[in-house]
């Protein structure tokens, strides 16, 4: 089976790359470059010569507090873009799978958040982003919406490199402890995402119209999630620091985050068998990709 992968530059577009390698599915990868959301006729000549059973959509918009000053921008992307997308993978009966996000909750649940609870974002990056995710459901593609958390791997710019960054630089770091969420490492992502792909293979005619919740096993706050990253990186002989626990009021961005972006992942689990390793198991591989 044919599997085409936006974005192909981001943590989750390479990580599924890797994955899509121990398949026997035909992976095709495309960077913006190649690919532009904000390229109708790019994409329309891409699909028609690709010809995928299975679009993953991991392109977007996702500087969260560039968005804040970039609206226009984001919402052409995210949601546009989306769209236009989602229409031609119905022209074109191509199931479509799209990476969303925690930022469509506004954060102030003290539970879990799941796939029935409404989604009020709070930041321009979540409004597109939920924007992104009605478009497709108004177009006719068979889809599945997947809403994941707190990504890093050893690829770009995430929190886990930052914090190693840092710590080379100064003996502790002050990181935020009211915010808290699932840490997921892309390749695990990237992996149960396969695992999905491997079932539609086995059902390619049946309709998805469907929204999930994927993240990590385990939450954590961002200053406990620091903590682990740096104990794991001193038992490697590698930098590590102290960390100083701190209020998100002593942090201000200029996006508001989410104060708990927690995900309840049973129903993808009960839907496809799916559910991702602790984040912990992830920043012991995360640290091994980067440091062997």
């Amino acid at each position: 089976m044919k599997v085409l992968i936006t974005g192909a530059n981001g943590q989750v577009g390479k990580s599924l790359q890797l994955a899509g390698n121990n398949t026997d599915h035909q992976i095709f990868a495309f960077t913006r470059n190649k690919f532009d959301l904000l390229n109708l006729k790019q994409m329309q000549t891409v699909l028609h010569n690709v010809s995928p059973k299975i679009v993953i959509n991991t392109a977007a918009w996702t500087n969260v507090d560039g968005a804040e000053t970039n609206i226009e921008e984001a919402f052409a992307v995210n949601e546009k873009g989306t769209g236009d997308l989602a229409k031609l993978c119905a022209q074109k009966n191509i199931i479509l799978i799209h990476i969303s996000t925690d930022y469509v909750y506004d954060g102030t649940s003290k539970s879990q958040w799941n796939e029935t609870e409404k989604a009020k974002p709070q930041t321009v990056y979540g409004r597109s982003k939920l924007a992104g995710e009605q478009a497709i459901k108004n177009s006719s593609a068979s889809h599945l919406i997947l809403r994941t958390a707190w990504v890093y791997s050893a690829f770009g710019t995430n929190f886990l490199k930052t914090m190693l960054r840092l710590a080379k630089e100064r003996d502790e770091i002050s990181v935020v402890c009211d915010q808290i969420g699932c840490p997921t490492y892309a390749p695990h992502l990237a992996t149960g995402i396969m695992q999905i792909v491997q079932a539609i293979d086995k059902k390619p005619q049946q309709q998805y119209r469907e929204t999930f919740c994927l993240a990590g096993t385990g939450q954590v706050s961002w200053a406990g999630f620091a903590k682990e990253i740096f104990q794991q990186s001193s038992k490697c002989k590698q930098p590590s620091a102290k960390v100083l626990s701190i209020a998100s009021s002593d942090y201000p961005t200029t996006a508001k985050r989410p104060q708990n972006s927690v995900l309840d992942c049973n129903l993808i689990y009960k839907k496809f068998g799916v559910t991702l390793p602790h984040y912990n198991q992830g920043i012991a591989e995360c640290l091994q990709g980067i440091y062997s």
